[in-house]
């Protein structure tokens, strides 16, 4: 299961990502709600990869980096 977990987290911090760049890429990145769903899509992805890395650790210390790093992301996303 924990396995299972991290890479469902993981992919999908990264399609999050991908998207991100996408909306950045497009002709429409100028409108104010494409740049807002960017910067939701990047915080996703944030919380995503860290807290996919955060189950696949045994280190104390780097599972407190990799909670800090999903909370940065929460925190981005709910901005």
């Amino acid at each position: 299961m924990n396995v299972l977990v991290t890479r469902v987290l993981f992919v999908g911090g990264i399609y999050a990502l991908y998207a991100a760049i996408k909306i950045l890429l497009s002709k429409d990145w100028k409108s104010s709600v494409n740049k807002l769903f960017a910067l939701q899509c990047v915080g996703s992805g944030i919380w995503s990869l860290g807290f996919g890395e955060l189950f696949a650790q045994t280190d104390p210390e780097t599972a407190y980096y990799c909670r800090s790093i999903g909370l940065a992301g929460t925190f981005i996303y709910l901005f």
